[in-house]
């Protein structure tokens, strides 16, 4: 898998769960690359089946409740399926589900904490850039 990212980005390599993308001077927000262990038929359920996990180890550890505010359906330049689930309120996360050709899946978060003009900007840049490789990651 390969993103096209702006100049003055730069990788996190504190982060050790999934690939950590970030503007040089964008506080909290970032983009999160991780590949999904779920089992599902697709990217919408894949989608959900996450955020059920998410929310279930939220309640265990006495976290809030994050809810599915929006979703929507995308579809990449180079013809990639995929499914958007916005999070929280307010809103602070995009999970963009993708599924390979193996139909195993991929997940792109962005975590925007409320900045739509980032999120838009990470949107057009998923969807236009967003390429399958030969490798996995």
């Amino acid at each position: 898998m390969s993103l096209t990212i702006p100049d003055g980005w730069t990788h996190d390599d504190t982060d050790q769960w999934g690939c950590v993308l970030k503007p040089s001077s964008a506080g909290y927000n970032k983009i999160r690359i991780h590949n999904s262990h779920h089992k599902a038929p697709g990217p919408l359920e894949a989608s959900r089946l996450a955020n059920e996990n998410t929310n279930k180890g939220r309640t265990e550890n006495d976290f809030r409740f994050q809810p599915i505010v929006d979703e929507k359906g995308v579809v990449t330049v180079s013809c990639i399926i995929g499914y958007r689930s916005t999070i929280g309120k307010p809103a602070y996360l995009h999970r963009y589900y993708f599924q390979r050709p193996d139909q195993s899946f991929f997940c792109v978060c962005v975590y925007f904490n409320g900045d739509m003009a980032f999120a838009e900007a990470c949107e057009k840049m998923i969807l236009q850039t967003l390429r399958l490789t030969n490798e996995k990651g």
